[in-house]
């Protein structure tokens, strides 16, 4: 098979001495994604002239016909993607092999830069054919790092399996999926073959393969009565996780029958609430709730129940800022939940971010009755959305809660901030009557 583009590139471009020069080195920079993200059936044929200028011209040569296999020919984009992984991630792989040999540091971020964008680039499209292509560019790339020992992470398969899933593509996401496990040597007992379980479960619920959940459901309470441990338990999570993203609600209910709270993550239960809240399952929510509050807690750790009221709370839909922190407050009472000042500070963010100043105030002030603290970033946030927002009637009670709070060096942060927007606000000002005086000259 004739060498790609940057290895012939590469190749031509090496002076006498065996080093790559500048020109050759910022050059083959540049075209790193551009030469890696060639199409998986052809081979790009390329001249290069003294001056290291390219012209390059995309045909088949005649060492790429003899090599390649005939359905490597077809118009059909699908068959373009069935032999990515045997054609492209060869000749990719050649590539990425020499770039690493000469000293490249970039060209694993480029390669990962180049697999999200393909990625994207199949999301946007609305030509099923050009989706295709620019999946199975994404396919030789992966196919390419795996082969030259490259870890790929989550990061860079996690939205290809999720496209590939969007897609209904069940034979592509194995292939690529068994290439990642088995090209990093991924067994059944690290925690990384636990994501898999979750990606390979939201495709099931995709296809809708109600067999296969079912067996998964059983699995699930079968681990939970048994009191699992260790990477059974963590694979079992990962599968919750999937239940509760994609509201499967007859399934979770069925396993919220028989769960022990004492076996469960802090991380499992923050998206069961999470997904409760989504559901507007009031009652079921009640019920968890109680019974975390009477279990014992303590592999928590700091984690509060109010934490999971927060995220139980905040996924329920169509909720306004107000409305939310009454319905948390209300929750805690009933429950008789102690509240906790990480709480309180999300909903502070949140208020914040909804441009929602005034209760972000009311939710300080009232940290303030109840001996909370809040943390100087927090503070630091409130006054400047609230000053943005042009509320400056607020920014007084804000530094006078500060003050009561016994927080003088937040409250001498503020006046700085203030003052040095101030300043900025009459400098700008005289610059720009200024400028309106000279033109009126």
């Amino acid at each position: 098979m004739p060498r790609s583009l940057i290895t012939t590139f590469v190749s031509f471009a090496v002076r006498s001495t065996g080093k790559a020069s500048n020109t050759a080195t910022r050059n083959v920079r540049v075209l790193i994604v551009r030469a890696l993200n060639t199409r998986a059936i052809s081979e790009l044929g390329i001249l290069i002239n003294p001056n290291f200028k390219i012209i390059s011209f995309n045909t088949f040569t005649e060492t790429s016909q003899q090599f390649a296999p005939p359905y490597a020919f077809e118009i059909s984009s699908y068959a373009r993607l069935r032999c990515a992984l045997e054609i492209g991630a060869e000749t990719s792989g050649r590539a990425l092999h020499t770039l690493n040999s000469l000293g490249f540091p970039e060209v694993f971020e480029e390669c990962k830069k180049a697999i999200l964008l393909n990625i994207e680039n199949a999301k946007r499209s609305e030509d099923e054919e050009y989706a295709v292509e620019q999946i199975a560019k994404a396919f030789e790339l992966v196919a390419a790092m795996t082969r030259e020992g490259f870890l790929v992470e989550e990061g860079v398969y996690g939205p290809l399996l999720n496209l590939l899933i969007d897609m209904k593509m069940e034979e592509e996401f194995y292939r690529i999926f068994d290439m990642i496990r088995d090209g990093q040597w991924i067994d059944h007992s690290s925690p990384e073959f636990t994501r898999f379980g979750y990606y390979e479960l939201v495709l099931w619920i995709q296809l809708k393969d109600e067999e296969k959940i079912e067996g998964v459901c059983s699995m699930i309470i079968k681990s939970f009565k048994e009191h699992c441990s260790g990477k059974r338990c963590l694979l079992t999570e990962s599968y919750m996780f999937a239940l509760c993203e994609k509201d499967q609600h007859k399934e979770v209910l069925r396993i919220l029958e028989t769960l022990d709270t004492r076996v469960c993550s802090f991380e499992i239960l923050t998206s069961i609430f999470e997904y409760l809240g989504r559901s507007v399952s009031e009652s079921v929510a009640k019920k968890l709730l109680r019974e975390v509050s009477k279990k014992d807690l303590s592999c928590f750790r700091y984690k509060k129940v109010s934490d999971l009221i927060f995220s139980y709370v905040l996924s329920i839909p169509n909720m306004g800022v107000g409305d939310a922190i009454c319905k948390f407050n209300e929750l805690l009472e009933e429950l008789k939940a102690s509240p906790s000042s990480a709480s309180y500070q999300k909903f502070i963010k949140y208020s914040c971010d909804s441009r929602e100043g005034e209760i972000g105030l009311y939710i300080l002030e009232h940290m303030y009755e109840l001996g909370l603290e809040v943390s100087s970033d927090t503070a630091t946030y409130l006054f400047r959305t609230i000053e943005q927002n042009y509320e400056f009637d607020m920014l007084r009670a804000v530094q006078n809660v500060l003050r009561m709070m016994n927080k003088e060096k937040d409250e001498s942060r503020m006046f700085n901030l203030r003052l040095a927007v101030y300043i900025w606000e009459v400098s700008s000002f005289c610059i720009f009557l200024k400028c309106v005086l000279l033109y009126s000259l």
